[in-house]
């Protein structure tokens, strides 16, 4: 049996707090060149109702010499977290 995916609802929202529906899968955020954030905004079968947020990385594109990019959170209050990207060098630690 297949499971089928859906697609959460997404808006962007203009400087007055308007809200205007978007029909996208997902998002990717530039935090500045090179840093960057994609929102995944499929549910995946198995975890309905959570969001996924990754980062990339040199390591994905096939650099076995470069940095690691890494996904940083930070609280910001009881109901907000602060997201960052850092890159640090890759070592092979086999």
């Amino acid at each position: 049996m297949t499971q089928v995916t859906q697609d959460y609802r997404v808006y962007a929202v203009d400087s007055e707090g308007q809200r205007q529906p978007l029909a996208v899968h997902g998002l990717v955020i530039e935090l500045e060149p090179g840093k960057e954030l994609e929102l995944v905004l499929q549910a995946h079968p198995n975890h309905p109702g959570q969001l996924l947020i990754r980062t990339g990385s040199e390591l994905d594109a096939g650099s076995d010499g470069g940095s690691l990019a890494m996904l940083v959170v930070r609280p910001g209050g009881c109901n907000q977290l602060h997201l960052a990207v850092e890159h640090h060098p890759w070592r092979d630690v086999s």
